[in-house]
């Protein structure tokens, strides 16, 4: 468990550092679409879930790295050679012994010491407790809000649950589009565009993968701090492509949804399901008002 935690803790430490740069950069390219950006998050994703890494000459962890030395450059000191003396035992030799209880207590000690686990495996054993209770979880919650779903009404492109709080889609192989009860037709049709287009680009999956991540790297404050990057991108670019070539009016009745929805909100974000109006609702509905055709 200790070497199984020692290679997590390196995935860990490289993707924080790619998310951080990748931070970085949204920040500086602000203005660019967020197609972009969101597609930039596969590489922290790949270094996070993939154990093996691709080296290179030119990276900037080489910097980070101490120089080698080379053992052409070791030198070894070989003592000079000396005369075997025999040493002169006495006649009678005295046999030195410890009292019982001595050899009780050392043997005791010696058994303890064999029982005890080093930090490194009892904080190998904290991690993977945490990492199963999240699977757990994770799975436990999906598979209610399949439950709550099951007995929902067929409808033109979705279906209605009353037990819902807000829109999602829930599927893995044949997602579908559940909608809550009283959303109004205008409302509806803007939710109904945006799941498609998550439906569309696979974006479901997307987001089932953030649940094996941040079970495996759940002490890392970077990587729930990507995630929730990544998902503001995903929702941002899944609204630019949704609204392309729509007119201004209709982007209001789509942000005016958005404001609707976030009143609504729920509480599955984490679960792998991927919800119309689960994060940043007040950029998102800046972004819709001021959305433009890139240069």
């Amino acid at each position: 468990m200790d070497a199984v935690f020692r290679t997590v803790l390196n995935m860990s430490i490289t993707g924080g550092l790619i998310i951080a740069a990748l931070a970085l950069i949204r920040l500086i390219f602000k203005g660019l679409p967020c197609r972009y950006s969101y597609i930039l998050w596969a590489i922290p994703a790949f270094r996070l879930l993939c154990p093996i890494s691709v080296s290179s000459a030119v990276s900037f962890f080489n910097l980070l790295k101490p120089k080698a030395v080379e053992q052409n450059r070791m030198e070894y000191f070989t003592p000079p050679a000396t005369e075997y003396v025999a040493p002169t035992l006495p006649a009678n030799p005295v046999t030195p012994t410890l009292p019982p209880m001595y050899h009780d207590t050392m043997e005791d000690v010696v058994e303890e010491v064999h029982k005890s686990l080093s930090l490194g495996e009892i904080v190998g054993i904290i991690w993977a407790v945490v990492a199963v209770g999240i699977l757990l979880w994770a799975v436990i919650s999906y598979i209610s809000i399949g439950r709550k779903v099951r007995f929902s009404e067929k409808a033109d492109g979705c279906y209605i649950c009353p037990n819902i709080p807000s829109p999602f889609v829930f599927g893995i192989f044949r997602p579908k589009i559940f909608l809550p009860t009283g959303i109004s037709p205008e409302d509806t049709e803007c939710i109904l565009e945006h799941e498609r287009t998550h439906i569309k680009r696979r974006d479901y999956l997307v987001k089932l993968l953030t649940v094996p991540v941040l079970a495996l790297h759940w002490f890392n404050p970077l990587v729930w701090l990507g995630i929730r990057l990544m998902t503001s991108d995903m929702e941002l670019s899944c609204d630019e492509r949704a609204l392309r070539g729509c007119s201004d009016s209709y982007k209001k009745i789509y942000a005016n949804a958005l404001l609707n929805i976030s009143m609504k909100q729920n509480g599955i974000s984490l679960n792998g399901v991927l919800g119309f109006g689960e994060t940043d609702i007040k950029g998102r509905i800046k972004g819709v008002l001021r959305m433009k055709k890139p240069k």
